[in-house]
């Protein structure tokens, strides 16, 4: 994963800018499931997708519960309107909607609502992780 610095982005589109490749959850997942997907340390959220693609929630890895719920569905324990933007929209866009939300993500939907890609701000909030080289 590479990362972009928020001052080499002003000119581009989300589109140009977002992971095209992220870790998802089916809509059946189960907290076991999501749990396997957080070992990775750099993943922090994690989109889930209908059969269609179509984004229904987000699973932030503070919202997976303790083992004892490792049958439970993965979405009972999500958000279910999380943020979204258009690929479309202006890099400026994404960063004052990233501010007014107070947030480091935002899942990229087509008018459709299936899931294009992900909008994440590093952890020192300077610089976005794409997967485009």
């Amino acid at each position: 994963m590479d990362e972009l610095a928020l001052d080499t982005v002003a000119d581009r589109t989300v589109a140009d800018v977002m992971m095209t490749r992220p870790k998802t959850l089916r809509a059946d997942a189960t907290v076991a499931d999501a749990r396997s997907v957080f070992t990775n340390p750099k993943v922090q959220t994690c989109p889930i997708l209908g059969d269609d693609g179509r984004l229904l929630g987000e699973l932030a890895r503070e919202q997976v519960p303790g083992a004892e719920a490792d049958a439970e569905p993965a979405r009972l324990h999500a958000d279910d309107d999380p943020p979204t933007i258009r690929p479309g929209a202006s890099m400026q866009e994404a960063i004052d909607r990233l501010r007014e939300l107070e947030s480091e993500r935002l899942c990229v939907i087509d008018t459709d609502r299936r899931l294009l890609g992900l909008l994440c701000l590093n952890g020192r909030h300077s610089a976005f992780c794409t997967d485009k080289a």
